[in-house]
C-alpha cells in the first residue's frame, strides 16, 4: 500500500475533521494511490500519516464504508469496493428521484445533512438526483426513489404509481409502504441513550418535547421515547409531554413549554426531539426564571454546528445523518445492479455527546 503518499490533513474551520479526512482519502483512491484488491492502511497508520486522532481516522473510514467506497472483510482488513471504481468510470448514470413530503423544509439541518450525504454518495457513484414532490410524474426516467421522511397517504399514493422495477427506499423514518425498506436511526436506542444519561444524573421526571406526529421522523422518535421509558420502568406523564405543531409559532411553543416547566408536576430534565425544540426549551426556561442546567437539564436530538455554541453548550444525541444518506444511495445502486436481489434496510445507532446543558439533580 502506498500510504506514504498521504500528507497531513489541515483542519477546515467550521467543518468536522473526519469529513476532511474522508475526502482526503477518497481523493487518494480516485487518483490511483490505492488499487482495487489492495488493503487500505490500518486506522493507526492512517492516523499517523494524516496526523489526526485514531477516533477521527476510524470515523472517516467508516464514512467511506457507508458510502460504498470501501468494504471491510472480517479478519482481513479494509479494501476498495470493486463496484465503486466501476461506477466512477462508466458513462451511463442512474437517475434517482428524491421524494419530498408536503411541508418539509430543506433549511432544516436534519434534512440538509441527510441530503448532503446523498449528494456526496451520488457524486461518487455516478448518480443523477431529481428533487420531486408527491404530485410529480413518476415516469421521468428515474430508476429508483428515495422517500425523505415520508409518512401516510403521501408515500402510499406515490408508491402506487411506481413500476415493479422502480424501488422505493425511505430515509429517516420507517418504511413508507408495507413490506418496504428504510435507512434510519434506531429511535429506541436514541431515546435510551438520552434517558440513561439523565437517569445517571439522578433525574426521574424527564419531559419530552417533540414536533408534529404528522412528520414521520417525529412520530418515530416519540415511539422510541415510549419504548425507552417502558424499558426503564418509567411511567409517561402526558402533563410533561409537549408536541409542538411543525411550522407553528415559536412564541406559542415556548409558552406551552414554560407552562409545563412551572406546573405542579414540573420536570427536572427535558429531552427535545430536535434542535429547534431545544432552542424553544432554552427560551421557555429563561421566561420561567429557570437556569439550564441548574434548574433544568436539557438534552437535544441532533448535533448541528450551533449546538456546541449555545449558552450553555447543548448535550446531544448525535445521529449519523450524512452516513444514512450515503447508505441509501449505496443500497439503491446495489439493487439496480442486481434487480433480483431484495431491497435491504439498514438501521444506524447514535452517540451521546455530553456538554454542559445536563448536570446532576440538586436535591
Amino acid at each position: 500500500m502506498n500510504s506514504k503518499s498521504l500528507k497531513p490533513v489541515v483542519a477546515q474551520p467550521g467543518r468536522p475533521l473526519y469529513l476532511t479526512v474522508k475526502e482526503h482519502v477518497k481523493e487518494a483512491i480516485d487518483s490511483g494511490v490505492f488499487r482495487v484488491g489492495e488493503q487500505m492502511p490500518s486506522t493507526k497508520l492512517l492516523s499517523e500519516r494524516l496526523e489526526v486522532s485514531l477516533v477521527t481516522a476510524h470515523r472517516a473510514l467508516q464514512e467511506l464504508v457507508d458510502s460504498g467506497v470501501l468494504h471491510r472483510a472480517q479478519g482481513k482488513g479494509t479494501f476498495i469496493q470493486d463496484r465503486y471504481l466501476d461506477r466512477t468510470r462508466r458513462q451511463t448514470t442512474y437517475r434517482i428521484g428524491i421524494l419530498l413530503d408536503h411541508g418539509l423544509s430543506l433549511e432544516n439541518d436534519y434534512y440538509a445533512t441527510i441530503l448532503d450525504g446523498i449528494r456526496h454518495a451520488s457524486h461518487s457513484m455516478g448518480v443523477e438526483l431529481l428533487l420531486m414532490r408527491e404530485a410529480d410524474d413518476t415516469r421521468r426516467e428515474c430508476a429508483a426513489f428515495i422517500a425523505l421522511d415520508a409518512l401516510g397517504e403521501t408515500a402510499t399514493q406515490f408508491a402506487s404509481r411506481l413500476t415493479r422495477r422502480q424501488p422505493l427506499l425511505t430515509v429517516g423514518a420507517p418504511a413508507a409502504v408495507h413490506g418496504g425498506a428504510s435507512v434510519r436511526v434506531d429511535t429506541r436506542d436514541l431515546a435510551w441513550r438520552a434517558l440513561d444519561h439523565l437517569r445517571g444524573l439522578g433525574h426521574e421526571r424527564i419531559a419530552y418535547l417533540g414536533g408534529s406526529d404528522k412528520i414521520a421522523s417525529e412520530a418515530d422518535r416519540w415511539a422510541g421515547y415510549q419504548e425507552a421509558c417502558a424499558e426503564f420502568g418509567m411511567a409517561i406523564d402526558p402533563a410533561i409531554c409537549v408536541h409542538a405543531v411543525s411550522g407553528g409559532s415559536a412564541e406559542k411553543d415556548t409558552a406551552a413549554i414554560a407552562r409545563v416547566l412551572t406546573g405542579a408536576r414540573k420536570p427536572t430534565a427535558l429531552l427535545a426531539s430536535g434542535f429547534r425544540m431545544a432552542l424553544n426549551a432554552y427560551a421557555a426556561a429563561s421566561s420561567a426564571g429557570l437556569r439550564v442546567p441548574d434548574d433544568l437539564s436539557v438534552v437535544g436530538i441532533g448535533d448541528p454546528l450551533g449546538a456546541a455554541n449555545l449558552a450553555p453548550p447543548l448535550t446531544v444525541v448525535r445521529e449519523p445523518l450524512s452516513a444514512m444518506g450515503q447508505a441509501a444511495i449505496t443500497i439503491l445502486c446495489d439493487r439496480l445492479e442486481h434487480p433480483e436481489s431484495e431491497l435491504g434496510s439498514r438501521q444506524f445507532t447514535s452517540e451521546l455527546v455530553a456538554r454542559r446543558s445536563s448536570a446532576g439533580l440538586k436535591r
